[in-house]
């Protein structure tokens, strides 16, 4: 029977019914309510007469199809044969249903009647035949229209048609004002779609024209926004009040600019809207005519405004703007000139205390920039970051907008010239040093040549140089020729040494320079201004304690300096160069190079050789054995370098002392021993050899080296390495 419906084969379903009867259960594929359903949705128009008239499917009892989740639909769209036949516009099938019991009030899903449904689908004799029956005329859907909203909801249909069905429906007492759940009446949605005779009934037949939607939209409000001046003159003929305000607190009049209708916000001003209303951020309609940045709005709104005396001066509360800065940020350089014309005043600030010529420069609208500064605008003028209309052109790199504002002599030219520097800005630079601006101005603490040499600006430096900065000014109590060495600036460093700056209080450049291991500055100070190599810091030392490269190294010996000065605490840069990584192990190197005591005992009486072997350089310690160096002198506790790396081997818990130096030991000594262990072994190997050549030791060492190295496996009382050296100096 399902197939026989979808084929629309009436002979065959006629006969299936006769043989085999319908199911009682309206869900089953074989009930009379679920063929008529299908037959309707598939508009087999003769099955479905069939099914209903000859069949006698029941229709009754389906008041309301709102479908909760679990309910299984009759059918795909979820209507009821009712419903379905309003939608194929059967009117004989309509009335048929409606003669076998159907409820002319059954919602479907969306809680809509068939009135709803045959309004919807402008068919006036449906929508009679339902009212003729007993429809609900307002009853609402799930949106809460009536039948009467949603005959004035729809353009696409003639004025005339729309007219006659809202008649039809008015005439059987629908409610005129039903708001639905957004508020709206069907006065609104007939001003929405434009519908002019349409308002006209409404009204004639007394719809409130002051009613408000829940965003407090008045049917004025709808209408000032739209295109139909005619609309607009009925509902104020009709007593609609003309200053109502929407949930944003904006009137008719602020709609009528804000959508740019010259015709309309003429019409309100000419019945008396007021032209200096607010809304809840303070803005008037002026500021509407200049809230977006559409070129084709018309300054003949503007204008019809202020000849209606509109305040040029109201602020908003959230930003302060005025209508001039609306017009400037978003508005062309007409609407600028008819308010400047108009009295505009050219130097209102905003909350943020910006004036219209910095949210110009903040534009980069130089056009207008030149219209402010020509009608008076203020350059010296600042705002909440205090900064001048000069400052920020200058942040825009705008040379022109500098040169301009320029020409009305701002007061101050500092932090202006401050920005252009640190920037890099040369051409700007110079061109606020042509116009006077003090090449030494100090701003936070700093002059334009701490500036430039901080971010290593050389063109600028030489600028500021060509304007006679003074080279010795100070900055947080240094010199600019003390900026230029810290950064290692040597071109700079260059500059301000040709122009023959006095360094009589910059002794410790030299040494500045040699900490940062900047090579070509030290060679420049040297070299142009002869600093002294041998002047002293505040720890009594001299560039060489800190030199690190050898290249270095050479460079300060080669002009003076003295290799055995001491520091403070009595060391040279010898001690200092032992101490130091390897990285930095070819200053240690260079010294050696040099007629330098190695020897040099430091106020704890220790020799180089000492720190070598407290610090644990093992290569270090081996070279300053191999070069001489005195192994027999004590330091202040009375200990010798031996003693130091004895003391030292004892806290390591590897190898007893014994077993350490005993036996036949190699001259190299494997990773796996801690650096103590491997200078312990240096220096036995070097007593070794002093003893076996017959050269000095001290007593105490020779019995140290007796009772711990030499008697640990004597051969012939004597260590193989001893035996093996005493032969080599035979053969010498």
């Amino acid at each position: 029977m399902y197939a026989a419906v979808l084929e629309d084969n009436i002979e065959k379903l006629k006969e299936l019914v006769r043989s085999e009867g319908l199911a009682e259960d309206k869900h089953s594929p074989k009930s009379g309510y679920y063929l008529l359903c299908k037959a309707l949705e598939k508009k087999h128009i003769e099955v479905a007469l069939f099914l209903l008239r000859e069949v006698g499917v029941d229709v009754k009892n389906n008041f309301d199809l709102r479908l909760t989740a679990n309910d299984k639909p009759l059918n795909l769209s979820k209507q009821i044969p009712i419903h379905l036949a309003i939608f194929i516009e059967r009117l004989d099938i309509v009335e048929e249903l409606l003669k076998k019991g159907a409820h002319v009030d059954s919602c479907n899903s969306r809680e809509q009647t068939p009135l709803h449904l045959a309004t919807g689908r402008r068919n006036k004799e449906i929508v009679n035949l339902l009212l003729n029956n007993g429809a609900n005329v307002n009853a609402k859907d799930i949106d809460g229209n009536t039948a009467l909203s949603i005959s004035c909801r729809s353009s696409k249909w003639s004025e005339n048609e729309d007219e006659k069905l809202a008649l039809i429906l008015l005439n059987n007492q629908a409610d005129i004002d039903a708001q639905n759940n957004r508020g709206y009446t069907p006065l609104h949605y007939a001003i929405t779609s434009g519908n002019r005779s349409l308002v006209e009934l409404l009204i004639e037949r007394k719809a409130n024209v002051n009613l408000y939607t829940k965003r407090n939209l008045s049917p004025l409000h709808v209408a000032a926004r739209g295109r139909d001046e005619h609309i607009v003159l009925l509902l104020l003929n009709n007593n609609a009040f003309i200053d109502a305000k929407d949930y944003k607190g904006s009137t008719p009049l602020h709609g009528a600019v804000g959508n740019n209708n010259l015709v309309i916000t003429e019409i309100l001003l000419n019945r008396g809207a007021n032209v200096n209303i607010r809304d809840d951020n303070n803005r008037s309609p002026l500021h509407a005519a200049f809230y977006n940045d559409d070129e084709s709005i018309d300054e003949k709104i503007a204008s019809l405004l202020i000849d209606h005396n509109a305040d040029l001066e109201v602020s908003e509360i959230e930003s302060g703007y005025r209508p001039l800065h609306h017009a400037i940020e978003y508005g062309t350089l007409k609407h600028i000139d008819l308010l400047l014309s108009k009295g505009a005043d050219v130097n209102s600030r905003t909350i943020n205390n910006s004036s219209p010529l910095h949210l110009a420069i903040s534009r980069k609208d130089w056009r207008t920039v030149k219209k402010l500064l020509d009608n008076g605008a203020d350059v010296n003028i600042t705002d909440n970051n205090k900064k001048t209309p000069l400052c920020l052109a200058v942040e825009k790199h705008s040379i022109t907008v500098v040169q301009d504002i320029l020409l009305y002599n701002p007061d101050s030219l500092i932090p202006s010239l401050h920005t252009s520097v640190k920037m890099g800005l040369d051409e700007i630079v110079e061109c606020l040093l042509n116009h006077g601006a003090n090449p030494d101005g100090v701003h936070d603490g700093c002059t334009p040549l701490h500036i430039a040499i901080d971010n290593y600006r050389y063109g600028i430096v030489k600028s500021l140089i060509k304007f006679k900065c003074d080279v010795t000014a100070k900055s947080k109590g240094k010199s600019p020729i003390c900026f230029a060495v810290e950064r290692r600036h040597e071109g700079i460093v260059e500059l301000i040494l040709n122009i023959g700056v006095n360094l009589e209080d910059e002794l410790e450049l030299l040494h500045t320079a040699v900490k940062l291991n900047s090579f070509e500055v030290c060679r420049l100070l040297i070299g142009l201004r002869g600093m002294d190599v041998n002047a002293c810091d505040r720890y009594n030392r001299r560039p060489l304690h800190y030199a690190n490269f050898a290249e270095m190294t050479a460079l300060l010996l080669r002009n003076g300096a003295d290799i055995n000065a001491r520091d403070e605490n009595g060391q040279t840069a010898l001690h200092l160069a032992v101490g130091k990584e390897l990285l930095y192990g070819y200053a240690f190197l260079e010294l050696l190079e040099y007629d330098i005591d190695v020897d040099v005992q430091d106020n704890n009486g220790n020799t180089p050789l000492h720190l070598a072997v407290l610090e644990a350089r093992c290569d270090t310690v081996e070279l300053l054995l191999s070069i001489g160096c005195d192994i027999n002198i004590a330091n202040n506790q009375g200990l010798t370098p031996i003693d130091c790396a004895i003391s030292e081997t004892h806290t390591q818990p590897k190898l007893d002392l014994c077993d350490l130096f005993g036996g036949e030991y190699p001259s190299h000594v494997d990773n796996e021993y801690s650096p103590h262990e491997r200078i312990a072994n240096h220096i036995r190997n070097h007593l070794t050899r002093l003893q076996a050549a017959e050269l000095y030791m001290s007593e105490k060492n020779f019995l140290e080296i007796k009772s711990k190295i030499l008697d640990s496996n004597p051969v012939s009382g004597y260590s193989a390495y001893y035996q093996a050296c005493r032969r080599e100096l035979k053969k010498i």
